[in-house]
């Protein structure tokens, strides 16, 4: 048995948005105000039983239809429809499931239906409308205030929850109670308690805290005999510390695992008189050296924070989870788990956290649930596993599964395996970050990449004091290496839906296809060109050396307003260049002039009557020529020019 979606509609920015949820671990990714905490903020409403909405809930849409249909002064309720806030759970079941618990919300008994919908709702019925309505006008007659600040005010006069089961149409519904037989949740909110010491300096000892929730736990889950322990705790701490690792053993192995530099131990120390609670300590061993908790980073710190958290959690899940009160499906939230920590901690703990999670799944039915904006993290999870939020142009939430980008990957009709494979492969291994970034530019090489921020940092310098100007290096935009592979990256940038600048070359070619120059050449070999404008034509290249685009479906249509821009060389005086090198040359040919003999990178026979077309060639190594054009650059980067075609592009990306 488990949940296969949440659907939740008119709640903060998640107007209308699906969640597919996998059967052990789903990662729930997106940029900033794209719906995440929302959705787990609705889930743990409503299943924690903790009703506290306010107006501000509401999506702002579903404000203004809420105050137009209170200025309709509706009286027949058969043109009314009650306004919600809604929330549908999913849960599909076989044959190998008890349908005990579930039995009760059962509506469509056929054999061929096997799921079950649990509907919640922040309701206003037609009774309470029209209350609402009499108690506004009374209200507004002596205030003079608007419906919305009424509502903001009182909206829980009127709204109240009400949890159904309903068939798959919506047409037959039944009123239901608990449902915590069915579905059990526990939550690790991204706000956890890990700073080291309070204003005055004390220590505030949380993750001993937390060590004794954990006990207290345990003690439940195990029926632990506290008498017996307080014995041992007024005889000594030396005898009472070998308990404590019994206690602890299960925690500590899971800790272990997660390769953290110094050793943990957890020891009693009954010095202030308080049993249990307050004598339980977190120590850290550094040789034979044992040191308070606060003396680890935040990072540490809160690595083990969560740690601690989802044992705590677990346990609870499981201490329920005996005959009396077991719960069919347990719901494991995790909020943010990279909070202060480093990135090699990152790796750690998403490396590590399924086979914690795969431990207590041998005891119940548990499906987790991770939110990040970590791209390490997402760079070692399961491609599969990934929720990718996302506002859409008229800022609405739409939830994605990367899964389904595979459908947008088809050749002749069928799924092309190969491009598939090579961008979860990229995504995932080297530039998972993409995901959280606001637009991205796309680069063929190694030049373009060292030389990227300092190019763009000139454009910044130069239009700073233009009214309303964002700086490039301030956007939170992603640079990737693609080499020729841009095109494979447009069903990519379809499902991402982020403006995205493409830098190519020219790269033009002969009637036999020979590397050549452009004003020798006939079309361009470059497979990312001839994809996206439709032809190699030279003739038709040449026209303009930029292009602003939108993707509709399967084509491309040019289009001012459009989310992809593709720019490549542009003539120069009398020469056209064919590459990045050769461009930048003929821009620059005083800067490089000046430099040749203190250029690591270049070859020492060429002078100043040099063609550019033959200045790639006297290259050693193009990452050194990257470094020698920065190294002798000077601090207000005068000294040589942005080739004209990258300019063009980098202004387009900076704006809005």
């Amino acid at each position: 048995m488990k949940i296969k979606k949440i659907t939740i509609k008119n709640y903060r920015l998640l107007k209308c948005a699906t969640l597919d949820l996998e059967d052990d671990l789903s990662l729930i990714i997106g940029k900033n105000n794209t719906g995440k905490t929302s959705f787990i903020s609705l889930v743990k409403k409503f299943l924690s039983n903790k009703n506290t909405f306010s107006f501000n809930d509401f999506n702002l849409d579903f404000q203004e239809e809420i105050i137009e249909v209170i200025k309709k002064k509706l009286d027949n309720p058969e043109e009314y429809n009650d306004l919600k806030i809604l929330m549908k759970i999913i849960i599909e079941y076989d044959e190998n499931d008890s349908l005990k618990n579930l039995s009760e919300f059962l509506i469509d008994l056929s054999e061929d239906n096997n799921k079950v919908i649990l509907q919640f709702e922040y309701t206003l019925d037609f009774e309470k409308y029209l209350e609402l309505v009499k108690d506004y006008d009374l209200f507004n007659t002596k205030t003079a205030k608007s419906e919305q600040e009424f509502l903001s005010e009182f909206v829980g006069n009127y709204f109240r929850c009400i949890k159904k089961s309903v068939d798959l149409d919506g047409s037959n519904e039944i009123i239901i109670g608990d449902v915590s037989k069915v579905l059990d949740v526990e939550y690790i909110s991204a706000q956890r308690e890990v700073e080291s010491n309070d204003a005055n300096g004390n220590s505030d000892k949380n993750l001993s805290k937390l060590a004794y929730r954990y006990f207290d736990t345990m003690k439940e889950l195990e029926k632990f005999e506290i008498s017996e322990l307080k014995k041992e705790l007024y005889e000594t701490d030396k005898a009472l510390n070998p308990k404590y690792e019994t206690t602890f053993e299960k925690l500590i192995k899971s800790i272990t695992r997660f390769n953290t530099d110094s050793k943990i131990k957890i020891t009693s120390n009954i010095a202030e008189g308080n049993i249990i609670q307050n004598n339980t300590n977190v120590i850290y061993e550094v040789g034979t050296t044992s040191l308070p908790e606060d003396y680890n980073g935040l990072g540490y710190m809160n690595l083990l924070s969560i740690l601690f958290q989802i044992h705590i959690a677990l346990d609870r899940l499981k201490r329920d989870n005996n005959e009396t009160k077991k719960s069919d499906i347990n719901l494991l939230f995790v909020e943010e788990p990279e909070v202060h920590t480093h990135p090699q901690m990152q790796y750690i703990f998403i490396k590590n956290i399924k086979a914690l999670i795969e431990e207590y799944k041998k005891e119940m039915n548990l499906q987790t649930v991770i939110t990040t904006h970590s791209s390490h993290i997402v760079s070692q999870s399961d491609f599969n596993d990934i929720k990718y939020f996302r506002k859409d142009t008229d800022g609405l939430i739409e939830i994605k599964n990367l899964k389904d980008l595979s459908s947008l990957y088809q050749k002749e009709g069928k799924e092309d395996k190969e491009a598939f494979n090579f961008i979860k492969q990229y995504l995932t291994i080297n530039r998972a970050e993409l995901f959280f970034a606001d637009k991205a530019i796309l680069i063929e090489g190694d030049t373009e990449r060292i030389l990227m921020p300092t190019i763009m940092k000139k454009i910044d310098n130069k239009n700073l004091e233009e009214k309303g100007y964002i700086p490039l290096l301030s956007q939170n935009i992603s640079i990737i290496e693609v080499g020729a592979y841009s095109h494979i990256f447009a069903p990519l940038i379809k499902f991402l839906g982020i403006k995205t600048l493409i830098i190519t070359d020219i790269d033009s070619v002969n009637k036999d296809d020979a590397r050549c120059k452009v004003s020798e050449g006939i079309n361009s070999c470059n497979s990312s060109i001839k994809y996206f404008l439709n032809t190699n034509d030279l003739g038709e290249l040449k026209k303009s050396h930029i292009h602003t685009l939108n993707i509709q479906d399967e084509s491309f249509k040019k289009d001012d307003n459009g989310y992809i821009t593709l720019t490549y060389q542009n003539q120069i005086a009398d020469y056209y260049p064919r590459t990045f090198e050769d461009a930048f040359y003929v821009q620059n040919k005083d800067f490089i002039n000046e430099n040749k003999d203190k250029f690591e990178s270049l070859k020492k026979n060429f002078d100043d009557t040099l063609d550019p077309y033959d200045f790639p060639e006297k290259i050693y190594k193009k990452t050194a020529f990257a470094l020698d054009v920065l190294f002798y650059s000077t601090e207000d980067l005068h000294k040589w020019e942005i080739p004209k075609y990258i300019k063009d592009g980098l202004e387009w990306i900076a704006k809005k």
